[in-house]
């Protein structure tokens, strides 16, 4: 093409900068390029929408050089190619030149032009007000002069500012509406992100999909987990394709309010998954506790061929710490930086630290602030303050606020924390001079706020505030709570938690008026029965408000239903039918058994459910037999259930009440569960069948129990293990000691083990125990004696912490290094429910 015409129809088409770069060659070869602005005008425009719009910069200088004057269509251009590549050198020289020049030569009268400057004052400079200046002086403004200056004061957190513009608009546009939803959300202001939401929606203003990620995004802040889902409802009733974008918004929008299975459903369906959308499935399965499952992502993030970035490992630390994985942690921190080169930033040293302070490795996460190669932040300090008060550190927690005060000396975080602590250990008169010290310093708390969502609409209750319009129903419902918890689980106030001098009545009054009880109390006289409650709280919850929480949770059956009340209730409806004069009900009642198929875990959650109902007479419980499957199916968990004992084990040397059904151990034995199960938790890929099961039981027996210090100095008795046995098997239903003959039961005055002997079978285990039985099935345990009951005694120096495990679930005992440490374990006087093998 030969004409100047030609020229700029075949740059019109060009988005390539090389292909521009070819074409602009030839035409400063021809010596045309330096007689035409239309030609510069051209090469800008195409420059300006290539990847590398910075080649444009130098254009406008040969421009100027030829002597040509830019027109009112190369301005726009070349002020985009600014905006576009801010890192640039001299881009905001520059920017200021053209502006001169625009006003030198009268440009800035045209609408695109002045456009053009406003985004590049507001964005690339940051001086949102010489661009506010520049709409105000404009000839002409339309809607994407206000649309420019809204989003960049909302970027630059300034919602307010970018309201008042927003209301000013003469028109507004999905834009508009995009940027002030978007706006609200990013400052953390949700309830008004929805509110603009409606208000965009009654105008008929059709939302795009930067509105809807907004939307989603104030969603998760408040837990509007109905208006979450009616915009996922929006996105398929309009055939909207899911982008990684609007994926990512969902499964962040479904795992803040709690349903993580739609947040995982929404995840496996998408078809392209970014690190972001791979780290946000991470966190969601974290905050709910489910750090095995978190990590086990990341391995399959990384498999699938995504590398994971500094964001994808803040998400797998905080799944360590969420699920208490210490040592997994340091491998992920370490791995970070050894295998994929990423700089740890104050991010990742803030999960650490709050890793290992809330595992009690309180001096280890000091030392690690201390190394740090920037200095700490309020966060940092702030999560090692958090440990000081779960493990009631004053030393340390005085330590921290000295460096926390330092950087918010105007905050409450650290007084209050420094106060609770204070009073939890029975400090109260310096608990009252760090109030004293907020009051002198002019420091106020920060209110705690609640918000719940009932039937789409977004409550909000401030800690106090009783202007709500069903106060009073709240009120009402609130002693009613109260009156429950305290009558029926014994719930008493922790006054500790009110920070200010007040009598202790005022202070029991200024607990009611906790914003997460307001909300919860608000939730009851709004939702139906088996409707679940979800309140988002701003602050941490305090200790008093977690406590009531859980009581009322039990009081008033939100929870999930325990599976003794599940077979009491099931027992319960056959016991009506057969009453009633159901034929069928009474056959069934009359021949009812309950078999357990499982481990020895499975064995002792199965028995302990159908044992509580025994020994609080609720009805007849049926008989019971056992099928063994091996070790680690978990089939209590499956149901959602959980172990008998977990949550339930000591975790200092004090006086502990425990019930088994099926077994207690010490030693070697609840050493390798030990193990196993800190294994299954932190690789449950690993453990993943019978067999699997096995061969790590076996790994563990060779790998620990060969070192395990020997329970009983008697010769005759090297055991590894001491185990009480309820029942006449173990170890997925092997006979330990093997057919005792009658000479010896003779001999030793035993009797023949049977499940309702009244006794409790005492054996050892011998070095290599599991290896040998789980493996092989030999023979290697030491039968020591039966009793209705046994003492074990630990003396003090001796061990300084010994394993224990009781029905399946194992844990790690600390002991005292002066005294001696006793396990006492009797027979409970009431007649097995285990069918014997002659029991039809």
């Amino acid at each position: 093409m030969a004409g100047v015409a030609g020229y700029v129809e075949l740059l019109s088409r060009c988005g390539e900068a090389r292909a521009i770069a070819r074409i602009q060659a030839a035409l400063v070869t021809s010596g045309r390029l330096r007689q035409s602005a239309e030609l510069h005008d051209a090469l800008i425009r195409a420059l300006s929408r290539s990847a590398r719009p910075h080649l444009a910069h130098p254009l406008y200088a040969h421009l100027l050089r030829a002597g040509l004057l830019p027109t009112p269509h190369t301005l726009p251009s070349l002020l985009k190619s600014i905006a576009l590549s801010p890192a640039a050198p001299g881009a905001a020289v520059l920017a200021l030149s053209v502006h001169a020049h625009a006003v030198k030569l009268g440009l800035e009268q045209f609408l695109l032009v002045s456009n053009a400057l406003i985004r590049v004052h507001a964005g690339l400079l940051g001086r949102l007000d010489d661009g506010l200046l520049l709409l105000r002086t404009a000839a002409a403004v339309d809607a994407a002069s206000f649309n420019t200056l809204i989003t960049a004061y909302a970027r630059a957190g300034q919602v307010a500012d970018a309201r008042k513009l927003f209301d000013e608009m003469p028109a507004r546009n999905a834009v508009s509406w995009s940027a002030m939803v978007n706006g609200y959300a990013q400052a953390g202001d949700g309830l008004e992100a929805l509110e603009m939401f409606a208000r965009m929606q009654a105008e008929g203003v059709c939302p795009d999909d930067t509105v809807l990620v907004g939307v989603l995004a104030a969603c998760a802040q408040h837990g509007a987990l109905e208006q979450g889902k009616w915009v996922h409802g929006y996105l398929k009733a309009n055939g909207t394709r899911i982008t990684v974008f609007l994926g990512t918004a969902l499964v962040d929008m479904y795992a803040k309010c709690g349903e993580v299975q739609l947040a995982m459903d929404v995840f496996e369906t998408m078809k392209d998954k970014n690190v972001l959308a791979w780290t946000t499935m991470i966190k969601g399965l974290a905050i709910h506790g489910r750090g095995s499952e978190a990590l086990e992502l990341f391995l399959q993030m990384e498999s699938s061929g995504v590398r994971p970035d500094d964001i994808a490992f803040i998400g797998a630390l905080c799944a360590c710490t969420h699920a208490g994985l210490v040592f997994k942690g340091r491998e992920l921190f370490d791995s970070m930086v050894m295998k994929y080169g990423i700089k740890p930033k104050i991010e990742h040293y803030g999960c650490m630290v709050d890793l290992l302070a809330r595992n009690g490795l309180l001096d280890e996460a000091k030392e690690m602030i201390q190394k740090m190669p920037m200095k700490p932040d309020a966060l940092i300090w702030g999560a090692l303050m958090a440990g000081c008060r779960f493990h009631k550190n004053v030393e340390m927690a005085e330590y921290v606020v000295k460096h926390w005060i330092l950087l918010e000396p105007d905050k409450s975080g650290a007084y209050v924390l420094l106060a609770n602590i204070y009073a939890a250990s029975g400090r109260h008169n310096s608990a009252r001079e760090i109030r004293h010290l907020m009051r002198q310093k002019g420091v106020d708390k920060t209110p705690g706020c609640s918000t719940v969502e009932i039937k789409g609409i977004i409550h909000q209750f401030i800690v106090g505030d009783l202007s709500h319009p069903r106060i009073k129903d709240i009120l009402t419902k609130w002693h009613e709570i109260d009156s429950r918890i305290r009558l029926e689980e014994g719930y008493i106030p922790d006054k500790k938690e009110v920070l200010v001098d007040i009598e202790e009545e005022e202070k029991e009054d200024a607990l009611s008026r906790h914003s997460e009880k307001l909300a919860i109390a608000f939730a009851l006289i709004s939702t139906s029965d088996n409707m679940p409650i979800r309140i988002v709280k701003n602050l941490r919850v305090c200790h008093d408000c977690h406590h009531v929480t859980k009581l009322i949770s039990k009081v008033f059956d939100l929870t999930i239903v325990k599976p003794s009340e599940f077979v009491e209730y099931a027992l319960a409806c056959l016991e009506q039918l057969a009453d009633s004069g159901d034929h069928s009900a009474r056959f069934v009642r009359q021949n009812l058994r309950v078999m357990v198929a499982g481990g020895d875990g499975t064995v002792g959650w199965v028995l302990g459910c159908l044992g509580e109902l025994y020994v609080q007479n609720r009805g007849p419980v049926p008989p019971v037999a056992v099928i063994p499957l091996g070790t680690g199916n978990d089939l209590s968990r499956s149901f959602g259930w959980d172990g008998t004992a977990k949550g339930e084990l000591p975790e200092t040397v004090s006086c502990f009440d425990g019930v088994f059904y099926n077994y207690f151990s010490i030693g070697m034995d609840a050493q390798v569960a030990y193990g196993f199960h800190q294994l299954r938790d932190e690789k449950p890929f690993l453990a993943s069948g019978p067999l699997s099961n096995k061969l790590i039981y076996a790994g563990y027996t060779c790998k620990q129990g060969w070192f395990f210090t020997q329970c009983i100095s008697d010769p005759e008795l090297s055991v590894r293990a001491i185990v009480a046995l309820n029942l006449h098997n173990y170890a997925s239903g092997r006979n330990p000691w093997g057919n005792l003959k009658p000479e010896y039961l003779e001999k030793r005055g035993f009797v023949e083990a049977h499940s309702d002997d009244g006794l409790l079978e005492i054996f050892g285990l011998k070095q290599g125990w599991h290896a040998s039985l789980v493996m092989v099935e030999l023979i290697s345990a030491k039968h020591i004696a039966q009793a209705a009951a046994i003492r074990i005694e630990i003396k003090g120096g001796q061990w300084r912490d010994a394993f224990m495990q009781m029905d399946g679930e194992p844990w790690k005992q600390p002991l005292s290094s002066e005294y001696s440490t006793f396990v006492d374990i009797k027979k409970v006087p009431y007649p097995s429910l285990i069918i014997n093998g002659g029991d039809r």
